[in-house]
């Protein structure tokens, strides 16, 4: 299996640089690559503010990069936060408390994570610090 990088996965979604992305394609559709959380996350921010994609479409292009037969992520919460970036959440907030779900507890001093991920329904419980 090989790790990619963030450019490869621009290349396949955007298609902008005909010959990259069709050896982005050719390489995604014929091995097991892994794709690490940071370079999901990079690649939301590059397709937010240089190619000006709403974070919910870049959420569904994601998750559908995500679901390719050959595509691993190093975490397996990815396709939860993907989806609850569509429930409200930014990609980061996302797989951070995507990532929490071993705990019995996630804590944070951010009062619309705390607000946007109640609303999910998910576990771990979440709590304001210094608020009960």
């Amino acid at each position: 299996m090989r790790a990619i990088d963030t450019n490869i996965v621009l290349r396949l979604l955007f298609q902008d640089d005909a010959e990259q992305a069709k050896l982005a394609g050719d390489l995604i559709g014929n091995e097991d690559v892994l794709v690490s959380t940071c370079v999901l996350l990079e690649a939301s921010w590059i397709m937010r503010s240089v190619y000006g994609v709403a974070e919910r479409e870049v959420a569904v292009a994601l998750l559908a990069f995500v679901r390719l037969p050959h595509v691993f992520t190093t975490s397996p919460n990815v396709e939860t936060a993907l989806d609850w970036v569509g429930r409200g959440l930014q990609l980061d907030d996302a797989l951070i408390y995507a990532d929490a779900h071993a705990a019995s507890e996630f804590v944070t001093f951010d009062a619309r994570l705390a607000k946007r991920a109640t609303g999910l329904g998910a576990e771990p419980r979440i709590r304001l610090l210094g608020r009960s």
